[in-house]
């Protein structure tokens, strides 16, 4: 913010003190405070889910790498009866 303010009454700049210019500074510091403090349940709530989600996504992550090594053991296993059935000459089916 620069120390410059746009006058109501007249519509123009205006060249703020050091006082002004901190009191300004003081109460949007404050209104933020207050806003944050306002929406703490808010805040907590979306950082909760986000938590959950990283939860959820690790877990599937987790679930899908047992899920491509069981195809890989189904894999193995089909080749070795299709070799059986050539080696026994049972047809395909």
């Amino acid at each position: 913010m620069k120390k410059y303010l746009i006058s109501k009454k007249s519509k123009k700049w205006e060249y703020l003190s050091e006082d002004e210019y901190g009191s300004y500074v003081e109460g949007y510091q404050q209104y933020l405070f207050e806003e944050i403090e306002r929406n703490k349940f808010l805040i907590d709530n979306h950082n909760s889910k986000l938590e959950k989600i990283a939860t959820l996504e690790e877990e599937c992550d987790k679930r899908k790498e047992n899920i491509n090594i069981l195809r890989k053991e189904i894999r193995e296993i089909e080749d070795e009866i299709l070799s059986l059935k050539d080696e026994l000459n049972v047809p395909y089916y």
